[in-house]
């Protein structure tokens, strides 16, 4: 009974028996491997160009002079960056401005300005994602809802 339980099992066929493990290959060291006639990898390209460098400088540039102040703004206006819901302290000339669609938010560093809306058309141009998109207007329906329209008859 000097056995342990798990021979024990394996003669009496309750489970099997494990396999020996095969020896792994030998592998050669790293600088045998280089000089294999491998060439040698390739410095990473730049991520941004220069062209595309000097288009967002420029954007920028555009923002810092157009911008509207906002001065201390009094109202928040509310918008969606993504998927975030981010606020914003605008007068309330530029509130409905935005609302109206005839100016438009835009990166700037860390945060939002506001620009007129035939200035939001070069800075796309130049770099589209400085650009906030327009909210939809309340007239305009979702196409989601297209097939369930809101009775007349509805009371609150």
């Amino acid at each position: 009974m000097s056995e342990s339980l798990r021979s024990q099992l394996l003669k009496a066929g309750l489970g099997k028996a494990p396999e020996p493990k095969a020896p792994k290959p030998q592998t050669k060291p790293k600088s045998q491997a280089k000089d294999q006639g491998k060439p040698p990898p390739k410095p990473k390209a730049r991520r941004k160009s220069a062209l595309s460098q000097t288009l967002r400088e420029q954007a920028k540039l555009i923002i810092e002079q157009r911008r509207l102040p906002r001065g201390q703004g009094t109202c928040a206006y509310h918008f969606l960056d993504g998927k975030k819901v981010r606020k914003l302290y605008v007068t309330e000339a530029q509130r409905d401005g935005l609302a109206a669609g005839a100016m438009v938010l835009v990166r700037h560093g860390a945060g939002f300005e506001v620009i007129e809306e035939k200035v939001a058309e070069k800075i796309r141009e130049l770099d589209d994602r400085l650009v906030l998109p327009k909210p939809q207007a309340p007239g305009e329906d979702d196409p989601a809802y297209a097939d369930h329209p809101i009775p007349d008859d509805l009371d609150w």
